[in-house]
């Protein structure tokens, strides 16, 4: 009853069982291979632990325990009920800025980012800009709302936050980057995406099209989705491809992965 009151998502159980942890289709890639193999004679030459690109690591065969999954990501309407509870203060908020699409900014916002007191953009990936007012209620920034978008995902909620709805929300947990893995899977062994080889716009919400100045909006949609948009995977859980970043537990306290792609 009190799960229903708080708005908690359902959840799905997960059974015990092996997968590939990480794809192989990358070392399939021409040059992937030998840059790989590069990097396994660095790491024996320096004894360091040296990660691939974007933090990838060779594919291996993990076991994963029993444990319980939310079928859907946290909508900003779950996460208002949360704030309205606790009070909680996101750290965006404490900061008074996060990080906005430059493609769903106003050409108000980009003249503030782009001006004297502006916070500038990050320097190797200049369309992800540093919004002063962005937070989860003002999701582009000053002059945005959340209005229509109550059963869309939450956004700039840093790992901590994610902890704090954590606790608040019966007790749940984030997954382990591993069991995240499995369970987007949804039953499928080693394929790129959790319904196959090919990427498909009518699965799931992403950019399409010349990134990142033209969306042609194949899948429907300029920003998120609802998260129940578009078909689950063979487990059930939406998606866990594509709309928004996910945070995991990683290997160590030192490691906060995000998974799932934007």
């Amino acid at each position: 009853e009190e799960e229903a009151a708080k708005g908690l998502s359902p959840q799905v159980r997960q059974s015990s069982g092996w997968f590939t942890f990480g794809s192989t289709i990358a070392d399939e890639v021409d040059g992937e291979a030998e840059a790989y193999t590069a990097l396994e004679r660095e790491e024996q030459k320096t004894g360091q632990k040296l990660h691939r690109r974007d933090g990838n690591r060779a594919a291996t065969w993990a076991r994963i325990k029993p444990f319980a999954i939310d079928k859907y990501a946290v909508s900003n309407t779950q996460f208002q009920k949360f704030v309205r509870a606790t009070g909680h203060r996101t750290e965006a908020e404490t900061f008074q800025w996060s990080f906005v699409l430059e493609h769903l900014a106003t050409e108000d916002v980009v003249k503030e980012v782009d001006g004297r007191e502006g916070f500038g953009r990050v320097k190797d990936a200049r369309h992800w800009m540093a919004v002063k007012g962005a937070y989860w209620r003002r999701p582009e920034g000053p002059g945005s709302s959340l209005r229509g978008r109550g059963n869309h995902p939450v956004l700039h909620v840093s790992y901590n936050d994610s902890k704090a709805y954590c606790a608040w929300a019966e007790g749940r947990r984030l997954p382990t980057e591993k069991e995240w893995e499995y369970a987007a899977r949804g039953g499928l062994e080693d394929e790129p995406f959790p319904w196959g080889a090919a990427a498909r716009a009518d699965k799931c919400n992403g950019w399409t099209g010349e990134f990142p100045s033209e969306n042609n909006l194949l899948d429907g949609y300029a920003g998120t989705a609802p998260v129940n948009a578009f078909e689950p995977n063979g487990y059930g859980l939406y998606n866990m491809v594509g709309n928004v970043w996910e945070w995991t537990e990683g290997r160590s306290d030192k490691e906060k992965p995000i998974r799932g792609g934007s």
